[in-house]
């Protein structure tokens, strides 16, 4: 058996509208049948408990992006791209977004939200690709350590200096 390093990211969201609207459904056929309703039920649950994250395996140089149900996990293996530097950086996006207030009708006002991620970037002589992208730091540090040893190649961590200039 190869050594594989799981990390997990955990209930990121991805499933959430699926997830929704299998519960709307089950909402709205609870008076035409319950069981039918059941069912719809039972698909959102199952929907809300699926995580994600990615699998690196140490000695065959490969990874997977996968889906996880308790211990079922989707997702094809894939090699490694070659690459001589791999980096960790910040990633910010910042957009707006419309909230309608309850002082009156037509009244809105907009809020700027943002959303911070951790990239790993594979460094090659042909550009940068983004390998994945994490939700916290504590993981996407261990895979660029992971990665860095598995490919023996030079590993950069970026995220303190940029959340100096932030």
């Amino acid at each position: 058996m190869s050594d594989r390093i799981d990390i997990n990211e955990g209930k990121t969201g991805a499933n959430g509208v699926p997830a929704a609207f299998a519960g709307l459904i089950g909402v709205v056929l609870i008076t035409i049948d319950f069981r039918i309703s059941l069912v719809f039920f039972g698909i959102c649950a199952l929907m809300s408990l699926v995580t994600e994250g990615v699998e690196l395996d140490i000695t065959n140089k490969r990874f997977r992006k996968y889906y996880a149900l308790f211990k079922l996990k989707t997702g094809s293996w894939k090699r490694i791209p070659p690459a001589k530097e791999v980096d960790l950086k910040l990633n910010i996006r910042s957009f707006f977004v419309k909230r309608w207030l309850p002082t009156g009708p037509g009244e809105s006002d907009s809020v700027r939200e943002r959303i911070i991620t951790f990239n790993i970037i594979l460094e090659s002589e042909t550009g940068q690709e983004v390998f994945y992208e994490f939700y916290k730091y504590n993981h996407a540090r261990k895979a660029l350590e992971a990665i860095g040893m598995m490919m023996q190649i030079p590993i950069q961590d970026h995220v303190e200096e940029q959340m100096e200039e932030h």
